[in-house]
């Protein structure tokens, strides 16, 4: 049989873009701090979890997102996680506004939330 990682590494070398190989991720628990040092020259980071697998993208728009809504300078970039990070960030989108309202207006009509 063929050695895997040498099947690997002649794939990577025939691919059209061996420029992009290793590809830069970070785990929920990197600081908001190392995401940003990885992030010049590329629009999102894949955040993956201790096996590997993909479980989230912390994209530039989620950066932009935050600042918008001063999250960043309520919170020290050297201790603040992606994972917290792309929490703020859902709960900034429309949909979770929408949710938020809605249940405020329940609350205040005396309807169980």
């Amino acid at each position: 049989g063929r050695d895997p990682s040498s099947a690997m590494a002649a794939a990577a070398a025939a691919s059209p873009v061996p420029a992009l190989l290793p590809i830069k991720a970070i785990t929920p628990n990197s600081t908001v701090a190392e995401a940003f040092r990885l992030m010049p020259g590329c629009g999102a980071l894949p955040v993956v979890d201790e096996s590997g697998r993909l479980v989230d993208v912390y994209a530039r728009s989620d950066v932009i997102l935050l600042a918008a809504n001063n999250t960043y300078r309520r919170v020290s970039l050297s201790e603040f996680t992606v994972g917290q990070a792309l929490a703020a960030a859902a709960a900034h989108t429309p949909e979770a506004q929408a949710a938020a309202a809605a249940a405020a207006a329940a609350a205040a009509a005396g309807m169980p939330v």
